[in-house]
């Protein structure tokens, strides 16, 4: 196959099974390269805001004068945001001669989407002499794509169940998973984690005689437009983004370089200048008003329980939720903790082929509308100005709802 153009790529990618928890195809075709990573990197795993703690450490050390690269996944709206290179996604032309040269040895050795993705991510970090990588997992850890390299600091942001058909029924299975990012004496920065959790990544940190580390506590948290916080010596810090749930991914970024200060110093200022301009799309992001419209990509119980938490804004306002899921996401508990903030749940769908119909739920309690636009429109019209409207239950549902608000898509 000869691509000419990024959405010959793309489109190729998405004939592709997408991922699949295993690495035995991909380590055949790495050793076939004779490929290896020596980018110092920073891993995150967890169940929840690893996407965001990435982010921000990499933005952290892009405003200390560093050339960084920031691989992502899932893709938000458009592939090439899962690559950046400081403030720049990865560029066209690299992808589409990328794939010319690896596509026949791909094919030959049965690689997924994800597979192809983290190697082209890992070629243009290193091919593009960055300094420092921030890499987040994909799924779990331990059999991650990702994870074939030494970093300079593994981070496990929490850990909650969530697919539990590859990483297993209990939460310590989920945490045998995570803690397999864990590198023979590499340093471990841990989020807020349950016991059970915890020992089981005490136990692994031991073994391979791993430093722990856990992450401190917030003070002076107050929001506003913005909302700011103080952790460890750094006082009155400020992020734009929303949710509760930033201001602990921030504390997380900050224990990451903090860890890290001797190899990489960094000024105060520019932490600041990092955690400030760190913009997160898709999560708690109000796209409109009157009346508000926030979508949020919370995509499993523990994402879903964060973000009811961070709905306190919004108390004494009536809240629409529409709602949109993956096939193997567990959705009676998101379910659960959304009634606890609306009365008013419609259930839709999206175009994606891991997106759940009304056939794919065992029991449907509330209105259905497959098409997310009218769901959005028939909510939109109805609701009154003073009221919330949240699309949430995935990130890529809540993409393509970003996508269709942008593109001029809500008239009343």
């Amino acid at each position: 196959m000869k691509f000419q153009t990024i959405d010959q790529v793309i489109e190729y990618f998405a004939q592709h099974m997408s991922g699949a928890y295993s690495r035995v195809n991909f380590d055949a075709f790495l050793l076939a390269q004779k490929f290896q990573y020596k980018i110092p990197s920073i891993h995150i795993t967890g169940t929840n805001g690893k996407g965001s703690t990435a982010t921000l450490i990499q933005n952290i050390y892009q405003y200390s004068g560093r050339r960084v690269g920031l691989f992502t996944s899932p893709a938000f709206d458009r592939f090439s945001e899962m690559i950046y290179i400081d403030d720049d996604e990865i560029d066209d032309r690299y992808v589409i001669s990328f794939m010319n040269k690896f596509c026949e040895q791909f094919e030959k050795f049965n690689l997924t989407t994800f597979e192809m993705q983290t190697f082209l991510a890992f070629s243009y970090f290193s091919d593009s002499n960055v300094q420092i990588s921030v890499i987040e997992v994909g799924m779990g850890g331990l059999l991650d794509a990702t994870n074939i390299f030494t970093p300079v600091l593994s981070v496990i942001t929490n850990i909650g169940l969530e697919h539990t058909n590859y990483l297993g029924p209990t939460i310590v299975d989920v945490a045998n998973h995570k803690a397999g990012i864990i590198k023979p004496r590499v340093p471990v920065l841990i989020g807020k984690v349950e016991p059970q959790a915890l020992r089981v990544i005490e136990q692994v940190a031991k073994r391979n005689e791993a430093p722990l580390f856990k992450v401190g506590e917030v003070f002076n948290v107050k929001s506003g437009i913005n909302q700011y916080f103080s952790y460890g010596h750094y006082e009155n810090l400020e992020l734009t983004m929303n949710g509760s749930y930033q201001i602990i991914n921030a504390a997380l970024a900050i224990e990451a370089t903090e860890i890290l200060k001797k190899r990489w110093p960094i000024k105060e200022k520019d932490l600041r200048t990092g955690l400030y301009k760190t913009f997160m799309p898709g999560r708690l992001e109000v796209v409109s008003s009157d009346p508000t419209i926030v979508i949020d990509g919370a995509h499993n119980p523990h994402g879903v329980q964060a973000l009811v938490r961070s709905l306190s804004s919004f108390e004494n306002k009536i809240v629409f939720v529409i709602f949109a899921s993956f096939k193997d996401k567990d959705v009676t508990p998101m379910f659960k903790q959304l009634e606890a903030v609306s009365k008013h749940i419609v259930v839709t769908s999206f175009s994606h082929p891991r997106a759940r119909h009304l056939v794919d739920y065992p029991v449907m309690n509330y209105i259905y509308i497959d098409d997310f636009k009218e769901a959005l429109m028939r909510t939109y019209k109805n609701a009154p100005k003073r009221s919330v409207i949240l699309l949430t239950g995935s990130l890529a549902f809540a993409g393509a709802v970003r996508a269709f608000i942008q593109a001029g898509g809500l008239r009343r």
